[in-house]
């Protein structure tokens, strides 16, 4: 259904899962949605649901080896790519303004949006039932989205075999998850539930301990080397600094070449930013990084989420000061970047941060 780049340890998995026949009930994918953990996802139930036998399926053409797919031409893969399958439920945040106008519609866009995009991701998407423009608003999972997903996984199969329940952005259902727990602890037979989440740890610990965790992880460049230009959705093949500027995330790169200046402008601030953030608290460094963090404050979100995780990945890497300080500020950064939409200024949040680490080092 999808090309997706990497993730093949995942994928060989989940192929050996469908060999055996010992699919698990439940799949947590960990990772920010530049991995495609959602096409990664309709992938997997497109070949659980494929109608095709294994041997017509080795000679279906495939866009690589690695790729764990349907056969993309039986009723089944058909239905699959217009996610209009009966057995496929698939449940995504949605902005409250929106969902009385736009509901009915909203799978039908996400099909398309993802088509598009396979690493599409949830701020894209709901950007586009953004109509008044507001700033930092965030979709969520409702109590009835909840009572939809009970209702479709208590009926048959209509195919007669397995049926999947995505829910992506699961970290968005937040209390709401408990209300899974019973299904998910007692299942129906041949009933799949994937939720997928930026970070698994955001999700429940009861939900957790009833699914298999499956962390999405960054594509080495020497893969990419090794992949034909094809596999770049007619953008050039990456360079490894363009590469390492995306954070060995595919859906990063891709941005990259859609917005090239803005890429730059987040190297030049994370670069100012972590330069600051090794420094110990004085009057002038406090000053400098109160002025650094209101100017990442005023910028668009997306260029100050990728200004945090590129200063957070620097950082691993930063070897001009203590390792133990630049883990820490790692740390702090990808904290920071997955707050953002939260009611939590990042100058604030960042230099209160900075200042109890320093303190905390002191002792």
């Amino acid at each position: 259904m999808y090309n997706i780049i990497g993730q093949n340890e995942i994928q060989s998995t989940w192929g050996n899962m469908l060999a055996s026949g010992q699919i698990p009930h439940a799949i947590v994918l960990s990772g920010d949605d530049g991995y495609g953990g959602l096409s990664l996802a309709l992938n997997l139930v497109e070949a659980i649901l494929c109608q095709t036998t294994e041997n017509d399926t080795v000679t279906s053409t495939r866009p690589s080896p690695f790729l764990l797919q349907g056969c993309g031409h039986c009723p089944s893969c058909n239905k699959m790519r217009e996610l209009t399958h009966p057995d496929l439920h698939v449940a995504f945040p949605m902005l409250a303004a929106a969902r009385k106008k736009q509901g009915r519609t909203a799978r039908g866009v996400l099909n398309t949006m993802v088509k598009a995009n396979p690493y599409l991701s949830i701020d894209t998407f709901l950007k586009h039932f953004n109509t008044e423009g507001k700033k930092n608003v965030a979709g969520n999972i409702t109590s009835e989205d909840v009572k939809q997903i009970l209702s479709n996984l208590t009926l048959s199969s209509f195919a007669g075999g397995w049926k999947a329940q995505i829910i992506w952005h699961a970290e968005r259902l937040a209390k709401e998850s408990n209300k899974l727990l019973k299904l998910l602890e007692e299942p129906p037979p041949q009933t799949l539930f994937v939720l997928i989440t930026p970070n698994y740890k955001q999700l429940l610990t009861t939900i957790l301990s009833r699914c298999q965790i499956f962390q999405l992880k960054p594509v080495a460049y020497l893969e990419i080397a090794l992949l034909n230009n094809d596999r770049f959705n007619g953008s050039s093949k990456p360079n490894e600094k363009q590469w390492k500027m995306a954070q060995g995330i595919p859906g990063k790169f891709f941005e990259q070449e859609e917005d090239h200046g803005q890429h730059e402008e987040a190297e030049y601030l994370a670069k100012e930013l972590l330069g600051l953030l090794v420094q110990p608290p004085n009057s002038t460094s406090i000053n400098r990084l109160e002025l650094s963090t209101k100017k990442l404050s005023s910028a668009a979100v997306t260029l100050q989420y990728k200004t945090l995780h590129y200063a957070a990945h620097l950082a691993e890497d930063y070897h001009k000061t203590d390792k133990i300080i630049c883990g820490e500020l790692s740390s702090i950064l990808s904290l920071v970047a997955l707050e953002l939409g939260q009611s939590v200024r990042v100058s604030t949040r960042i230099m209160g941060l900075w200042l109890n680490l320093h303190q905390k080092l002191k002792h």
